[in-house]
């Protein structure tokens, strides 16, 4: 058995307050506990993939803008227990991360062995973001959710040539993105994805789609 034990916005966003600390390091405390008592091992999320061994673990957290500032207790806990985690960053999602990489750039400061930095990315979406609305999220939310989208996908089915331009072009664009990460934060070895604003327009319509489309979206 191995296994990722993620952290998500919930956790991460309430840690800011001090009661909510508290209940962080209760409850990191009692998973620590238990985790140690079932003889689990203990290793970067890189590390873990690439050698998998018998009751590994690794945590995750992904990091949004919204969770920047409750970071700062799990950061304290892996440093006091000398544990591995791997912190991704949201930071190149979109204009609105970028204009706040001085938080990312503070909190990555903070972030030592062994605990890594790697990078929080939703390739499509953050290409669509820039390249078809021009750093407009909000445009492409709305758009993304709406019937022309499911038709723009549709149209691609249609036309595998143009569907190969995209994927090279999302691919490329995801290339220089994460030169842009290793430029700022270090080397870094792990990509975790995010589910991003496809993912949550599609994910009620997947069982109404015609086979090719929803294995297209998915």
């Amino acid at each position: 058995m191995l296994g990722i034990v993620s952290f998500g916005r919930n956790m991460a966003t309430r840690a800011r307050a001090g009661s909510h600390r508290k209940l962080v390091e209760h409850e990191f405390a009692a998973l620590l506990s238990f985790l140690r008592d079932s003889s689990c091992t203990f290793h970067s999320c890189e590390a873990l993939i690439r050698n998998p061994v018998p009751r590994g673990v690794s945590f995750r957290y992904d990091i949004h803008l919204r969770d920047v500032p409750g970071c700062a207790a799990f950061i304290d806990i892996h440093k006091r227990e000398q544990l591995p985690g791997t912190f991704f960053l949201l930071w190149d999602y979109s204009q609105a991360e970028r204009r706040r990489f001085a938080d990312f750039a503070r909190l990555a400061g903070r972030i030592a062995p062994p605990l890594e930095i790697g990078l929080h990315d939703s390739p499509v979406d953050a290409y669509l973001i820039e390249k078809r609305f021009g750093e407009d999220r909000t445009a492409y939310i709305a758009w993304i959710k709406s019937a022309a989208a499911v038709e723009w996908f549709s149209s691609l089915l249609r036309a595998p040539d143009e569907l190969a331009k995209l994927n090279l072009a999302v691919l490329e664009h995801f290339r220089r993105r994460v030169d842009r990460t290793t430029e700022r934060f270090g080397a870094i070895t792990a990509v975790a994805s995010h589910g991003g604003e496809m993912n949550q327009a599609f994910r009620p319509k997947m069982q109404t789609l015609e086979k090719p489309l929803a294995e297209l979206a998915h």
